[in-house]
């Protein structure tokens, strides 16, 4: 429902980590809708918490060479009255090291501090994630995930080997070039897909390029989450792959 048809970035991990500590202070219908939304079907609440607490805790371990971030917070309006439970606040400490606060949304602050933790967190990388328009003085909470990665892949690409060429019949844009490398690869009538590593092999980039006249969209309808991963042999592969700097904005709450 998310992704439309430009080109975006988006995190199915964000989420899972906003709705899992959202899930600890839900009931009934509300958390059994929360579970099959995240694909945890019948699981209780601290299942999608013991997932997301070893995700938390693996995260910056994997690969020395790699920095993988994972933070969490809630921010909830205590200018409405709103009182968080001290368990809900336990769970949220210990399964996702966060620090729930509350405030006043009405104060004037609130925006440029929950602004300031997404910067924090993200190396300055997201240093907004509410404006004027879009923060609502009269909202319950905030939850909040940031994500930060930086990889050094495993066989970089050479920057003399990078050359303006035109990508999927648009403009020329700076094309990286790795000439017949070693890399798990595997291709069908629907897509040509490879896994380039970074670091020690613990992250990996899956790349996945639509035959001509099939969309991104007609792959991702015949992906699911068994068949996603490249599972291809290994073989030596010329790989062009276009260098390119791209942000969202996206409003879950609409879509959700």
């Amino acid at each position: 429902k998310a992704r439309g048809e430009e080109s975006k970035v988006l995190s199915p991990l964000s989420i899972t980590y906003a709705l899992g500590m959202l899930n600890n202070g839900a009931d009934g219908q509300t958390q059994e809708e929360i579970n099959q939304t995240l694909g945890f079907g019948e699981a209780d609440a601290d299942a999608i918490n013991a997932f997301c607490q070893k995700m938390l805790k693996e995260a910056e371990t994997l690969d020395e060479k790699t920095k993988s971030l994972v933070a969490n917070t809630i921010f909830v309006n205590e200018g409405l009255g709103y009182v968080l439970q001290d368990d809900f606040i336990k769970k949220a400490n210990d399964y996702y090291n966060a620090q729930p606060q509350n405030r006043d949304f009405g104060d004037g602050e609130t925006m440029d501090v929950i602004n300031q933790w997404a910067s924090d967190h993200t190396e300055g990388m997201i240093p907004e994630v509410l404006n004027e328009q879009s923060f609502n003085p009269l909202a319950v909470s905030y939850l909040l995930n940031a994500l930060y990665f930086k990889g050094a892949w495993s066989d970089p690409f050479d920057k003399a080997e990078t050359k303006d060429e035109p990508f999927g019949g648009g403009e020329a844009v700076p094309m990286m070039h790795k000439p017949y490398t070693e890399f798990k690869y595997t291709e069908n009538n629907l897509y040509q897909a490879v896994n380039l590593p970074y670091g020690n092999g613990a992250y990996q980039m899956s790349v996945f390029l639509p035959r001509e006249g099939k969309t991104i969209g007609d792959v991702l309808d015949a992906l699911n989450g068994s068949n996603w991963q490249v599972k291809g042999s290994t073989y030596d592969v010329d790989l062009k792959l276009p260098r390119f700097e791209t942000d969202t904005k996206q409003n879950l709450v609409e879509i959700m």
